[in-house]
């Protein structure tokens, strides 16, 4: 059993290349392989990625040859086509109208489907911004009595995230009054380092033992940044969120039909949609499509009448015994012989 769910590009390339090499007449071509009743637009309208690969094609075709046309002007020409070819890229992007048209039009994007993107991509939205602001923890102090002018500063812990210790200060926010620290303190790891699983990036601080209290009255501190030799000040800087605020971000193209229109863009013309407009469809080429390749791999060539005498569906569900999970299998063998109509979007025999 085959499976005949073949890459669409090869089923219309296919047809497109026999039908450039033939040179017979194209009612001899189709007489006696296409069904009596067989309509190309309704055939079209069933798999409109024949027309939309045909157009597609068309496009790439023009474009390529537009190309080769500047590249044997001469090099001063094909610099200009160039810079053209840019000029016509960005000002495709600015068409916003011309970019949904086309997308919606000519390449297949399904605006049903994907509606929630069709409806709100160009809206305005907003997003929360975190409002942050810097907080310096001071983690210990150098303090030393007033009596002993050559008594060194002895380093005296403070352990905010413990809410163990404090500093108070005079109104001008800098000269210390008061300090109630700790002698020593254990430093906790509280996060891990997720490659190494060893390494603090942060710390839980608690002081050790009895609090001491240093009044400005009887102690000296140093409000300097500690060094090896003398106690100072330690601090940690940190962003703590105080808030969210909204920030506009202004619409967009969503990325799938932007990336479906631009397979239509002429590269030398700013109205594409006039030019897709009078492409001469070769219908001839969608018919021998079926008639070479669609009808032999079980392709509806219409939709199903109420009139007709049905028979099995091309694809019908079957539990796999390896996986017990349940799959499409085809329920005819290459090359199909039967004809078939689509029935809400599924290939059904015709008896």
């Amino acid at each position: 059993m085959k499976n005949f769910k073949l890459l669409l590009s090869f089923a219309v390339a296919t047809a497109l290349m026999g039908c450039s090499s033939m040179d017979v007449e194209e009612s001899e071509a189709l007489a006696g392989n296409v069904p009596a009743d067989f309509d190309v637009n309704e055939y079209i309208a069933l798999h409109p990625e024949l027309l939309r690969v045909q157009i597609q094609e068309y496009v790439a075709s023009y474009n390529e040859k537009a190309k080769s046309a500047a590249a044997a002007a001469g090099e001063a020409y094909s610099a200009a086509f160039k810079d053209s070819v840019i000029a016509d890229s960005l000002s495709f992007l600015d068409s916003v109208n011309q970019i949904r048209a086309i997308a919606r039009d000519y390449a297949g994007y399904n605006r049903e489907a994907d509606s929630i993107a069709w409806e709100t991509s160009l809206l305005p939205t907003t997003i929360d911004s975190i409002i942050t602001e810097t907080k310096y923890d001071t983690l210990a102090v150098g303090a030393k009595s007033k009596a002993d002018a050559e008594a060194p500063f002895v380093k005296t812990f403070v352990c905010p995230k413990a809410s163990q210790g404090s500093i108070t200060y005079a109104e001008d926010g800098k000269t210390i009054v008061t300090v109630v620290g700790y002698a020593q303190r254990d430093s906790t790891c509280s996060e891990t380092d997720a490659k190494t699983g060893k390494k603090c990036i942060a710390y839980q601080y608690t002081c050790v033992g009895d609090p001491t209290t240093y009044d400005s009255t009887d102690y000296e501190f140093n409000t300097k940044a500690s060094t090896p030799k003398m106690a100072g000040l330690i601090t940690r800087e940190s962003q703590d969120s105080v808030g969210v605020k909204p920030v506009e971000q202004p619409g967009f193209i969503e990325p799938n039909q932007l990336k479906a229109a631009r397979k239509f863009n002429f590269v030398d013309s700013r109205d594409d949609l006039a030019k897709l407009k009078d492409i001469e469809i070769d219908y001839f080429a969608i018919s021998y499509q079926y008639a070479v390749f669609g009808k032999e791999h079980g392709w509806a060539y219409r939709r199903c009448k109420p009139e007709d005498n049905l028979g099995r569906y091309l694809y019908e569900p079957v539990v796999d015994p390896a996986t017990g999970l349940t799959v499409d299998k085809a329920t005819a063998e290459y090359p199909i012989a039967k004809l078939y109509c689509d029935e809400n979007g599924q290939a059904r025999e015709l008896n």
